[in-house]
């Protein structure tokens, strides 16, 4: 129940600093609770026996502090078996500084949740986060517990300012107190919806969308005015895709005018999508970006490159992906026309972990190239931090001790190698390399000759065309090929860009 440790880690303490972290309330202050999760082949549901003396000892040992409380709400057993854990926990809600809710809501409402314990106050609370069931066959319904659950926090809640709903279509159903919000996350929602909410919000600070909406008809826009938010300062926004750029469909960035944006997050950079509306909202609102953080998959480095010709006064960039190639770097370095010359701080980090470390996830990760990011960090005057993360077997992990050393007092390093085999299924890494160096070629080729006219991947294709002559002397530097990695690394051969 640690904040800071998993459980399990307390058991391998000496029994001395056990008990000295158990002793202090600092550390029970996050509790997760799961409903309704029951063991497979069970034929009788019931609570653990001693679910509700572990509950209260948690909520003893938290000595009233404030709490981070999550609820996951599963789709079997019988909810009001666990009436006895909500009642204890409810006891504690005027301490709740936030409250996160994951799950099928809909039957959260079986145990009245909120409403069941008549008016409860949440003076405390600034967080909320609802999360609906994700069901790829059907799309998300209205909830009317997610409404009920959002209408009951916002009247008990005098201080939420952030609030996040995903897999919900309710947060634009009544009318809600949205001048108090100051960060905001959707994922479901109509171009309509989210103006609607944006006239509203006098305080918002974080903006952050999952994808770029419902599509809405020009002719349902027509009578939309562009809507300025003057308070906003930090958005996440992914790229367009290509094939919805046109006369029939106008885009919500198209909408936005944002003049006090610093920070803005790119996400879902792949190829059949464009920057190009994100581009124009950046003319539009006249703002200064201070700090770029890019989301891509790969083959995508021309892309970020011509868009940050746009931003030269950034000062920080973040690069996550799953192959960054040396390609911006090199434009970094470049004597004739350094790209972002006022850089502070350079980042550049795999994706997100869980994706990175699951094996299901379909996508190949390959390490940075070192020399590159060194030949850049050397060139950047004003450059203070350099947070690197890389394979303990890349080609050039012997370039590391140079980077952590880059300049001794003057910028900050953090480079992390992470173990090769623990993300390579146990392949050394230059196998791996060749492998799904091939693959990716192959994928992304064959995608873009095949779906050339259905998805728009022709034109980001073509637009990142350098970026596989690169590629291709690369694996030609290595001698030991086999036919199969030969014959996929040149399938470039039959495509025709004409």
């Amino acid at each position: 129940m640690s904040s800071f440790q998993p459980p399990s880690l307390l058991f391998n303490a000496p029994s001395y600093w056990r008990q000295v972290a158990i002793s202090l309330p600092a550390l029970w202050t996050s509790l997760h609770l799961d409903i309704g999760h029951t063991k497979a082949g069970n034929t009788q549901e019931s609570v653990p026996i001693n679910s509700p003396a572990m509950l209260t000892c948690f909520l003893e040992r938290s000595a009233k502090r404030t709490l981070r409380v999550s609820i996951a709400v599963a789709k079997r057993g019988t909810i009001s078996t666990f009436q006895p854990l909500l009642d204890i926990l409810m006891q504690t809600c005027s301490c709740w500084i936030s409250l996160k809710m994951t799950g099928d809501l809909e039957r959260l409402s079986e145990s009245h949740f909120l409403n069941h314990y008549g008016t409860p106050q949440l003076p405390k609370l600034e967080k909320v986060e609802l999360e609906g069931p994700f069901d790829i066959l059907r799309p998300c319904s209205d909830l009317p517990a997610g409404l009920k659950l959002q209408d009951a926090i916002e009247r008990n809640a005098p201080h939420l300012s952030s609030i996040s709903l995903r897999n919900l279509r309710t947060f634009t159903r009544k009318q809600f107190s949205w001048d108090r919000i100051t960060h905001l996350e959707v994922d479901d929602y109509t171009q309509l919806d989210i103006l609607m909410v944006l006239r509203q919000c006098t305080r918002l600070d974080t903006l952050v969308l999952h994808h770029d909406g419902f599509i809405s008809l020009t002719s349902q826009l027509q009578d939309a005015k562009p809507v300025e938010v003057g308070s906003l300062r930090k958005l996440r926004i992914p790229s367009t895709s290509v094939l919805t750029l046109g006369h029939q469909y106008e885009r919500l960035s198209s909408y936005l005018i944002l003049p006090r944006l610093v920070h803005l997050e790119l996400s879902n950079v792949r190829h059949g999508q464009t920057l190009d509306p994100i581009l124009m909202l950046l003319a539009r609102s006249k703002c200064n970006i201070e700090t770029i953080e890019v989301h891509m998959r790969y083959l995508m480095d021309v892309t970020i490159e011509d868009f940050l010709q746009f931003t030269p006064h950034t000062k920080r960039l973040i690069l996550r992906g799953h192959w960054v190639l040396g390609h911006i770097f090199d434009c970094i370095a470049s004597d004739d026309d350094m790209l972002v010359p006022e850089l502070e701080h350079l980042s550049v980090l795999f994706t997100d972990i869980s994706e990175l470390s699951s094996p299901t996830n379909g996508v190949p990760t390959i390490s940075p190239p070192l020399a590159q990011i060194l030949r850049a960090a050397k060139a950047l005057p004003n450059l203070k931090t350099l947070h690197v993360e890389c394979f303990d077997e890349a080609f050039d992990a012997d370039l590391i001790p140079e980077l952590e050393n880059i300049s001794p007092g003057t910028v900050s390093t953090c480079i992390v190698a992470r173990k090769t085999s623990c993300y390579t299924n146990g392949l050394p890494y230059k196998q791996y390399y060749l492998k799904h160096m091939a693959e990716i070629l192959s994928h992304v080729l064959v995608k873009g000759n095949t779906q050339r006219y259905r998805d728009g991947s022709y034109q980001s294709i073509w637009e990142n065309l350098s970026l596989f002559g690169l590629v291709l002397r690369d694996l030609e530097s290595f001698n030991d090929w086999d036919n199969g990695e030969l014959e996929a690394s040149y399938i470039f051969l039959s495509w025709d860009f004409s």
